[in-house]
């Protein structure tokens, strides 16, 4: 969680670390997606043990974007404007993800 906000914080001051420290960022960064996706897949398996994919789902936004954001860093891609226009259109899918996520914790509760 502290890489996740370190790099947060590098991207809201505009700073550009070390290419070492940009490496290391990415691992832990990589590692950290690999588990909320596991962790999202298991809440699609079995929702009443892992109910905290709201969570999840938002903590994997900030880190696909802290990601994006190294990798750009590491290929010296610096164009964010072009960057996030891209990223509008899988922006819908994203919240769709997440309302048919909600929808079917709440049909589950109910039974």
């Amino acid at each position: 969680m502290s890489t996740v906000e370190g790099v947060e914080k590098w991207m809201g001051e505009g700073a550009v670390p070390a290419p070492e420290k940009l490496k290391k960022a990415l691992r832990v960064l990589e590692d950290l997606h690999k588990m909320l996706v596991l962790y999202l897949w298991l809440d699609f398996r079995n929702y009443m043990a892992f109910h905290q994919a709201e969570e999840a789902h938002t903590l994997k936004g900030r880190v696909e974007k802290a990601l994006d954001w190294c990798l750009r860093q590491m290929s010296g891609q610096h164009d964010d404007d072009a960057f996030e226009k891209a990223k509008q259109g899988k922006q819908g899918k994203a919240a769709a993800e997440l309302d048919y996520h909600q929808k079917r914790r709440k049909l589950g509760m109910r039974r």
